[in-house]
């Protein structure tokens, strides 16, 4: 055993015996402490409108640290958002600091504790995932055409980590120009080697997104990403060998950290369901209304106060039906851009999740190509995310929210299977030169057939709702023949029919 796999196997192994982590709140904020901001921070927050000096700035007092130091209590992390502290406690800790009066509430994140296994490192290419279709499909091509590859922009990559990433040849450039700014693992603070120590296989899945994020071959002039000459900041949240909640901890110290930084934008490949190691921490469909669980609460604070800007993967449970296949958090949540996954005609890709029935907003947003997963179709966006920020500095989270979803195959009518659709640059384009013309939308009520002939003269996609939004079942259709009917199904209210340069919304006639 290695010193280091020593040195983690002695941190951890004492967090077996009766203790848990929980989530310290306290009462009073250090107001007259010195913000931990950067000075890009704060030019960010007066370029886009918003308060410069945040309470949420302002993290615990010392004094109120001190008591806890004195109660032989380590914290993990530190949270000046949510004026809080994790760490673990022993049932003895948890009931004595109840009584404090620095202490507002604590409550459980985990009962589950985290191992390290340094195995022997082999080099293993990682598969291509045929991203450049997921470029070309929205006409990505025409950004690196004009060379707009997010020049001057700062990413933060939220993952599981980014093994052996320095010798992947498709991220090679981003090395050799020095764009890895900063990185941090939240999980094991002490690691020494960041980018070559594998815990599992979970660890090549922030090198996978960040390829598609940035990723170039310029022997083969191959572009896997949009934002190749963007700068980067690395955090590792996410351990391969198990879900629990203590990832939560670690994913808002992450985005505490970036935005601490000045990093506006940021891509989060990750997402909490029902599949925690520990059944006791896993959610509920219900849950998922992108604004009660902790991670989602989160990114609300990134998002409407810190002017953050956050692409989160909708999640991989389309198909889940003791789950619903609704989306996962923090993809629930209104603010953040939630993205699916769509095949090669625009439909759902069936393992995409969908958006939740029961709120008033319809997520996903939008959707980019992925065969493989939402994890690899949210970074996608987050590179045209971030040429277009290189492009318009000033943008704002919900500016770039109705650029991207006005450009989409289903803009003006945007349902739970795939948002507004993957977006097209050339309309984004026509946005940015005041020359946007709306895809048209022809509304026909109280019909029981329509001609699809009629209407369309080249292939079309086809959505069937119960309501104006909540999609049930999905279709891709060839160019109609003359006098192509289509009649209504049982039990469906509305039907979507998506061609090239027209949009056909059907409500039928119900009796």
């Amino acid at each position: 055993m290695s010193r280091l796999t020593l040195l983690f196997c002695l941190l951890y192994s004492s967090l077996s015996f009766g203790q848990q982590k929980y989530w310290v709140y306290l009462n009073e904020r250090d107001l007259n402490s010195h913000p931990v901001i950067s000075p890009k921070t704060v030019e960010n927050r007066r370029m886009l409108g918003l308060e410069v000096n945040q309470v949420t700035d302002f993290g615990p007092k010392k004094q109120s640290l001190e008591v806890l130091k004195k109660l032989n209590i380590e914290t993990v992390n530190i949270s000046r958002w949510f004026n809080a502290v994790s760490a673990y406690l022993t049932p003895t800790q948890a009931n004595s600091l109840r009584f404090l009066p620095e202490i507002k509430s604590i409550e459980p994140i985990s009962s589950g504790y985290l191992s390290y296994n340094s195995e022997s490192n082999k080099s293993i290419k990682i598969e291509n995932f045929q991203a450049p279709f997921a470029i070309t499909q929205m006409n990505g091509q025409e950004l690196i055409r004009g060379g707009f590859l997010a020049q001057k922009v700062d990413v933060g990559i939220i993952d599981g980590g980014f093994f052996e990433a320095p010798d992947n040849y498709l991220l090679k450039h981003i090395f050799d120009k020095k764009k890895v700014k900063a990185y941090r693992d939240f999980l094991y603070p002490d690691k020494i080697d960041f980018f070559n120590t594998k815990e599992s296989d979970g660890d090549f899945h922030g090198t996978a997104v960040w390829q598609l994020i940035a990723g170039k071959d310029s022997s083969r002039s191959l572009y896997t990403g949009l934002a190749t000459e963007a700068n980067f900041y690395l955090a590792r949240t996410e351990s391969g060998k198990q879900e629990a909640r203590i990832e939560e901890d670690s994913w808002i110290a992450a985005i505490e950290w970036l935005d601490s930084l000045g990093v506006r934008l940021a891509n989060s490949s990750l997402g909490y369901t029902m599949g925690f190691t520990n059944p006791a921490e896993s959610y509920s469909p219900d849950q998922m209304d992108g604004k009660t669980t902790l991670i989602a609460k989160g990114a609300q604070i990134a998002v409407k106060e810190k002017g953050m800007i956050l692409v989160v993967a909708a999640g991989n449970e389309g198909e889940n039906k003791k789950w619903g296949g609704i989306v996962a958090s923090p993809g629930d949540v209104e603010e953040v851009l939630s993205v699916g996954a769509n095949d090669k005609q625009g439909l759902k890709m069936g393992y995409s999740s969908k958006g939740n029935p029961a709120v008033s907003f319809v997520k996903p947003d939008v959707t980019a190509y992925s065969e493989f997963g939402t994890s690899l179709s949210a970074p996608v966006i987050t590179g045209l995310a971030a040429a277009l920020l290189g492009i318009k500095p000033d943008l704002t989270s919900d500016e770039l929210k109705i650029i991207l979803k006005s450009s989409g195959i289903l803009s003006g009518v945007p349902n739970t299977y795939i948002g507004a659709g993957y977006p097209d640059v050339i309309q984004i384009a026509n946005v940015f030169s005041g020359d946007y013309k709306p895809k048209a939308v022809v509304n026909i009520e109280g019909v029981e057939e329509v001609n699809l002939s009629e209407y369309f003269s080249e292939e079309l996609l086809i959505f069937h709702k119960i309501s104006d939004k909540v999609v049930i079942d999905q279709n891709y259709r060839e160019k109609p023949q003359k006098n192509a009917f289509l009649k209504r199904p049982k039990d469906i209210k509305y039907t979507t029919l998506v061609g090239k340069n027209r949009i056909v919304e059907v409500r039928w006639k119900t009796e």
